[in-house]
């Protein structure tokens, strides 16, 4: 489970950077 939490937060961030 925290892995999985983990890649969300990282694709999280990576589409913010790409819409920023």
């Amino acid at each position: 489970m925290k892995s999985y939490s983990s890649k969300l937060d990282q694709v999280s961030t990576l589409l913010f950077q790409f819409v920023c």
